[in-house]
């Protein structure tokens, strides 16, 4: 916390024979949020600091209570981050917009919790008073990640704790309860997960099913994203993920590229026969999907749906192999189509496909 300033201290003794004041030596904005937060008499701030629990504070046990309570959190942070509710009160603005914040490290930070959040200590520099998820809460706003709240599956009167950590916003749709329900079922009882075990509970991540607002994973995402399921399941559940992250990544490429067919083409996925498909049979089925020829990156997605394992280098050889048996006819752009369907005028045949940028392949 505050090493910009730490990593000054060295050279005070350059220019001070006696030792100085340190009280107000850090940014201190945590403490300047809070105080503003608790004397504005703006009514948009005011509910903001009844939320932000900075302000009129009950400290209630009850369990009901404070769910609603950081459950109420998290859906004002979402508002703001689809740039709804946060009150115009310039003052406000200019705290939580303060180029002082990169002196706590908080911007490295893609994965907030307890355990990497010394917001105790933080609040003894400061001498203010706040609790984890207030903090995590005013974190949310400064840097425009996404609070999520979770419970154990089994959850008691024993076991009652509620987590509240701060995510990339980009995944703040994925279904953390249904996942964890899922894992206690299938993993909490065993002494020893199997390298299935883990890969059958990673490519949940990949199902529609658990993203809502139709959103999925996507590939450039992939690395951050298990390592925000590695940290929630290992302090929840406590269990080990250990995922391949190259492999999770590649295989989450693949499925961005299936996502991106046109419908038709991935109703074939559901077809038991497909798993045995050829390249050629795989190239007929995605170019007689459309009325005019196809660029080599859209044909090789389309074949990637039916066949994931295909390789940049077999696809272009059968393409060739197609081509020689006039099976499929390449045209002006580095178009192609399938032999002896008509695709109108403006379309000129060429005896070579015309390079337009390989999709890259990992």
């Amino acid at each position: 916390m505050y090493q910009d300033n730490l990593d000054n201290d060295i050279y005070e003794d350059d220019y001070y024979d006696t030792p100085i004041e340190r009280s107000n030596w850090g940014p201190n904005l945590f403490a300047r949020i809070v105080e503003f937060l608790q004397k504005s008499t703006s009514p948009d701030v005011i509910r903001l600091g009844i939320i932000a629990d900075v302000r009129n504070s009950t400290q209630s046990e009850d369990p009901s209570t404070h769910w609603e309570k950081v459950e109420t959190m998290r859906r004002y942070a979402d508002s703001v981050n689809r740039g709804l509710g946060l009150p115009e009160d310039p003052h406000l603005r200019s705290l939580l917009q303060s180029t002082e914040w990169t002196g706590y490290g908080l911007f490295s930070m893609n994965f907030i919790s307890r355990l990497n959040l010394d917001y105790a200590g933080i609040c003894m520099e400061e001498q203010t008073n706040l609790t984890y998820e207030s903090m995590i809460f005013l974190i949310a706003l400064v840097k425009g990640m996404s609070m999520i709240n979770l419970k154990h599956p089994s959850s008691s009167e024993e076991n009652m704790n509620i987590y509240t950590y701060l995510i990339p916003s980009q995944f703040s749709t994925f279904s953390y309860a249904s996942f964890l329900n899922v894992a206690s079922n299938r993993l909490a009882d065993k002494a020893e997960l199997t390298q299935e075990d883990i890969d059958d509970l990673s490519h949940l991540a990949f199902k529609s099913r658990y993203w809502k607002q139709g959103n999925s994973l996507k590939g450039k995402d992939s690395k951050l994203f298990i390592d925000v399921l590695k940290n929630i399941l290992s302090d929840i559940l406590g269990l080990t993920l250990n995922v391949d992250t190259d492999s999770f990544s590649k295989q989450a490429r693949k499925e961005e590229l299936v996502a991106s067919m046109p419908k038709e083409i991935t109703l074939s996925l559901n077809d038991k026969e497909s798993q045995n498909l050829s390249i050629s049979k795989a190239v007929e089925i995605v170019l007689s999907q459309y009325s005019t020829p196809q660029t080599r990156e859209t044909l090789l997605r389309g074949v990637m749906g039916l066949r994931p394992d295909t390789k940049d280098s077999s696809f272009t050889t059968m393409l060739a192999k197609l081509h020689k048996q006039e099976l499929i006819n390449y045209y002006e752009g580095g178009l192609i189509g399938l032999k002896g369907k008509r695709f109108g005028r403006g379309y000129k045949k060429v005896d070579r496909l015309q390079k337009t940028g390989k999709m890259k392949i990992e």
